[in-house]
């Protein structure tokens, strides 16, 4: 009967926290994402006129051009899919081909999808080239992405810090 109750409290934690998890991978809304950069003292400014299937486009960039943070809303969710499938799609090509030397980590589920870039392009690959390091989100018909113009230490931990701060 104890293993019982351990067990069913157990399982009941960990629902709760994946029910926990699932509410912070919902798009952020385009004000807490000019809000948020601004507070981190980064350069905030809307496109007038985003690209095909785009609703919205936000552009956010240190003084330095250091860092730069792209965040878009499609159309529709199954837009922001295709759009980070040919994402996935064009740097797996470029590691096959040895255009990149680095890593890719995926995650996610259902809606949302986490992919991790680090290492180096040697030719222009989807905007991609050089020594980078790239978080790109997508969480419905929302596309987000952080990047660094290099991929040392503390790269890494900017861009980590403002996919942190931007609630993923």
């Amino acid at each position: 009967m104890q293993k019982t109750k351990k067990l069913f409290a157990l399982v009941l934690v960990l629902v709760m926290g994946f029910s926990l998890a699932a509410c912070g991978k919902k798009p952020i809304d385009p004000d807490d994402f000019e809000d948020i950069m601004d507070d981190l003292d980064y350069n905030v400014y809307e496109e007038s006129n985003p690209g095909r299937k785009l609703d919205e486009e936000w552009y956010a960039y240190d003084d330095d051009y250091e860092y730069v943070v792209m965040l878009q809303f499609y159309d529709d969710k199954d837009d922001a899919k295709d759009e980070i499938d040919d994402m996935i799609e064009d740097i797996e090509e470029a590691k096959d081909e040895k255009d990149f030397d680095g890593t890719i980590k995926k995650s996610g589920f259902g809606s949302f999808k986490k992919i991790v870039v680090n290492g180096e392009f040697e030719d222009d690959v989807d905007d991609f080239r050089g020594e980078m390091y790239v978080v790109i989100i997508r969480s419905d018909n929302m596309i987000l992405m952080v990047a660094a113009q290099d991929n040392g230490r503390s790269d890494v931990k900017e861009v980590d810090k403002v996919v942190k701060e931007l609630g993923y």
